[in-house]
């Protein structure tokens, strides 16, 4: 890799093995003191422009911490990508063995990165095919909340408010088809505005709602809904004609959400929110759907313990799903330092403070161990014959003071006394 200034001029030239490590630009290996003590001129971005962390010589890949040394993460991969290919099955290794042929960007495997948004989609299809495209946008909704750490509760919440906002399109589609006949609004430019502006009400009525932004959910409502008058359905329309309503309405769906996505990102939003926002705009439908929900509701009550086994079957698989993120959450941690500032000497109660906020802001407003997961309590001062508990907050030297690490937040790191009695003076 070469370094130039803006003149073109060549101000360092850096080399890798095809594993990442670094070594010398005739290909010759580096000692690891030499590359414990290296600093790049301009970044610390290097093997595939992730970030080296050369003072324990290791590389942050994002996802997860990855050694060139051995070749190997420091974690493994949550879900086996390709279990028909053999070198898959190693879920530490990088990019099956192959670095020749294959980068990895993120540190994850791709399904594992996107997994909980293709549960999401998976389950919004089958509520789709349930009851309709509004029971897709109340399940979509309610999965969304769950994936983002709220209970129950919240994802109840949010659900009736899709619910709510796809009843409230519906309204706004049978107002606008009053307003075009009423009116004789017969011109393209005036049928495209006045869905724009019914649209576009509804969609900031129900932004506002969820607690969201009104002018962001009017311009993502505003235009998905002036699209369809405008390409006269798009390509839902072609797709109907050709396959059948159904599949019409389904890429309907898709079509119209997948804009409302990205025109929320184009205005600094979230391309989730417009998708969501647009899916529950498109989804006005007729009377029936509500017969499909009460059947569906029928079917529930009547099947519920072996429904409920299905339910309890997938909050396990939830359960252990939340456990691999968290264990990718571990490599996440900080490298730690040494040699650097502070250099074998105690954290300075201002760092000790530091240490203890950065831990709560990453946990919700608690400390936890950044080993077990365990929350921890503050420590008491101590007494002849009274152990302490084992979940007593101890801050720790990532690198210890012994091996030279300093005493800075960013060598610091939160431990209960059970897990630093077993870390000892190892990093």
């Amino acid at each position: 890799m070469v370094a130039a200034d803006k003149n073109g001029v060549v101000q360092e030239k850096l080399s890798y093995d095809a594993w990442g490590k670094r070594r010398n630009l005739n290909g010759t290996a580096i000692s690891l003191s030499v590359l414990n003590a290296f600093k790049p001129k301009f970044s610390q971005k290097g093997f595939t422009n992730h970030k080296h962390v050369d003072s324990v010589g290791l590389i942050h890949m994002n996802g997860r911490v990855y050694d060139p040394i051995t070749a190997r993460f420091l974690s493994a991969d949550p879900i086996i990508q390709s279990p028909s290919n053999m070198q898959s099955l190693n879920r530490y290794s990088y990019v099956m063995n192959n670095p020749l042929s294959y980068t990895d960007p993120s540190g994850y495997g791709w399904l594992s990165k996107k997994w909980k948004q293709i549960r999401r989609v998976a389950i919004a299809a089958v509520a789709y095919v349930a009851c309709g495209p509004i029971c897709a946008s109340m399940a979509m909704s309610a999965r969304r909340t769950l994936d983002h750490g709220g209970s129950w509760k919240d994802a109840f919440k949010s659900a009736a408010i899709a619910g709510v906002t796809a009843v409230a399109f519906s309204g706004a589609g049978k107002l606008y088809d009053g307003a075009i006949s009423n009116y004789g609004i017969t011109s393209k430019l005036g049928q495209v505005a006045t869905k724009a502006v019914i649209h576009g009400v509804t969609g900031c009525a129900t932004a506002s709602l969820g607690g969201g932004s009104c002018g962001d959910g009017f311009t993502v409502s505003a235009i998905a809904g002036a699209y369809t008058v405008a390409t006269n359905g798009g390509f839902a329309s072609m797709l109907g004609e050709s396959l059948g309503e159904s599949a019409g309405n389904f890429a309907g769906l898709l079509e119209v959400s997948t804009l409302g996505g990205l025109t929320s990102e184009a205005v600094g939003g979230n391309f989730s929110d417009g998708f969501e926002s647009a899916a529950s705009g498109y989804a006005f439908n007729s009377l029936d759907l509500f017969f499909k929900s009460a059947v569906v509701a029928g079917l529930v009550l009547k099947y519920k313990d072996p429904l409920m086994r299905i339910v309890r079957g997938l909050n396990k698989i939830d359960r252990q799903s939340d456990k691999l993120d968290s264990d990718v959450g571990q490599t996440s941690k900080k490298a730690g330092s040494a040699g650097i500032n502070r250099t074998g000497k105690d954290f300075t109660p201002k760092t000790k403070q530091e240490i203890d906020a950065e831990n709560s802001a990453k946990n919700g407003g608690i400390n936890r161990c950044e080993n077990c997961g365990i929350e921890v309590v503050p420590g008491q001062k101590s007494e002849r014959g009274v152990t302490p508990p084992g979940n007593e907050r101890q801050r720790d030297h990532i690198i210890p003071k012994s091996q030279g690490g300093d005493g800075t937040l960013e060598n610091g790191q939160i431990l209960c006394r059970t897990c630093n009695l077993e870390k000892g003076d190892s990093p």
